[in-house]
Parts: C-alpha cells; sequence; structure tokens
C-alpha cells in the first residue's frame, strides 16, 4: 500500500514542480518572493490544530521546528535552480539524490537500515542522477545547477529525516502525531521565510 501512496505522491510533486517552474518564469520571477508566498501558505497547516494538536516538549518542538526551516531553506534553492534549468532536468535529479541524503540521516539518528538489494537500489538512483546531469557539449561536464540540486536533496533529506524522529522518537525525544509534528514543522517553514525576507533588499523584492 505505501508503494502505491509513495508513487501518488511524486506525481503531486512533478505537477507542483512544473507549476513552480511556470511561476518562476512568468509570474514570480525572484526566487526569494517565491519561496516566502510558499512559506506562508504553509500557515494552512494551522487549521489543523483542532484534530489533535498538542504542545510537547522543548525538544521535540526544537526538531520539528528546523525540519520545517530546512525544508523551506530546500525549497529556496530548488528555487534558484528551477528559475536557471529545466524542470524536466532538476526535479528528477533532486528525486533521486534526496533519499540517500535521507538515508545518511536515518542511519546517524534513526533504528532504520537498510537490506543489500535497497543500496543497490540507491546506487542506480545516484548513477540516474548523474546522468542526468551531464551537459556535455555545452562547455561544461555537468548542469549549471547541479550545486543547488545537491544542496536541495541535502535539506529536504535533512528535513525528512527530523520529521521522522520526530514522529517516531527514541530514547530522548517522546514520538508525536501527526497533526502536532506537521504543525510545528510548518511554524518552522513559515519562521525560516520571516528570516529570509528581513535579509537586506529581500523586503523589497517581496514588497
Amino acid at each position: 500500500m505505501w508503494l502505491w501512496i509513495v508513487i501518488f505522491a511524486y506525481l503531486l510533486n512533478a505537477i507542483a514542480t512544473l507549476i513552480s517552474k511556470w511561476l518562476l518564469i512568468r509570474t514570480i520571477p525572484h526566487p526569494v518572493v517565491f519561496t516566502f508566498y510558499v512559506g506562508v501558505l504553509n500557515l494552512v497547516a494551522l487549521l489543523l490544530i483542532p484534530f489533535g494538536f498538542s504542545v510537547p516538549g522543548w525538544l521535540e518542538i526544537l526538531l520539528a521546528l528546523v525540519s520545517g526551516a530546512a525544508f523551506a531553506w530546500g525549497m529556496y534553492i530548488l528555487a534558484k535552480a528551477l528559475h536557471i534549468d529545466q524542470a524536466s532536468q532538476v526535479a528528477p535529479m533532486i528525486g533521486g539524490l534526496q533519499p540517500i541524503f535521507v538515508l545518511f540521516f536515518a542511519w546517524w539518528f534513526l533504528p532504520e537500515r537498510l537490506i543489500a538489494l535497497q543500496y543497490l537500489g540507491i546506487a542506480l538512483l545516484i548513477i540516474g542522477s548523474l546522468l542526468m546531469a551531464l551537459e556535455i557539449g555545452r562547455k561544461r561536464l555537468f548542469t549549471e545547477s547541479l550545486y543547488m540540486i545537491l544542496g536541495s536533496s541535502f535539506l529536504f533529506g535533512l528535513s525528512f529525516a527530523l520529521l521522522r524522529l520526530v514522529y517516531v522518537g527514541n530514547e530522548f525525544i517522546v514520538g508525536q502525531n501527526f497533526v502536532s509534528g506537521f504543525v510545528w514543522s510548518r511554524i518552522g517553514t513559515f519562521l525560516f521565510v520571516v528570516l529570509l525576507v528581513l535579509l537586506p533588499g529581500n523586503w523589497q523584492k517581496v514588497k
């Protein structure tokens, strides 16, 4: 069942990426402005508060906030990559590289391990992503946005691994229900974009 959910989620993510690329070309030409509005719209998650929201300990709140902030930072770098490169190239590469960083963080602070065949799948994702990044014949070996894609994948991987930790917990952290973890992480996303627009010059772009 989970496989079909993941496939459907990737379908929605592909649609979202295409819309993002269109917005960055036509309507919202600056990644800062795009990220700001995405972060603000994340506050829609507050509508879930009546359905099981709670206030956990400070460590659980901090992890959820950092997860949301990492997601927003990754979204900002993704918007910059989409601004200069093709959506059909950027999105699959992030989709391929992201699980590698998730695996690294999961190995570090989550009780999750893979079997040998799954490591083979990870290796194929790496090879596929590198092949998609090739730009031979354009006076460079890899696509211009490769470093942005790596940075965005790293931050998304960190975000998802931390959110997983918020949900399952460990000997130091009390696992939270879906609503609490999700709402606190979206608040973290909003706080990040607020700090982003306070940087010199960014508020004028949004305004």
